[in-house]
């Protein structure tokens, strides 16, 4: 399994196992597969782990952002977590911080 999805309470914390995240959907299938899809307060990605991130991962957050804004119209809050150097340089060309907080590797 690529990923490890926690639910707690109205908190949703999927931490990525893999080093890449490159548009294999794999996160998008496990929260589908795990009937995990519906409103929360927040969705905590943890990538701690990843190293690579391309045009394809980030188009998969902005689906589940996308997907998790709509359920719960608007009241759903993004964090990421742990992120290296790398990875947040590419968050921070596309802008992902207007969806999320980004919280780099300590």
């Amino acid at each position: 399994m690529l990923v490890d999805i926690t639910k707690t309470g109205q908190e949703l914390r999927i931490k990525v196992l893999h080093p890449r995240i490159d548009g294999d959907n794999f996160i998008i299938k496990s929260l589908k597969e795990k009937k995990l899809v519906f409103a929360m307060e927040l969705v905590e990605f943890d990538l701690d782990s990843v190293e690579y991130v391309n045009s394809l991962g980030i188009t998969e957050f902005v689906n589940i952002h996308r997907m998790y804004t709509e359920i719960s119209r608007g009241k759903t809050r993004f964090r990421f977590i742990n992120v290296d150097k790398k990875v947040n340089a590419i968050l921070e060309l596309v802008e992902v911080q207007k969806l999320a907080e980004i919280v780099p590797k300590p």
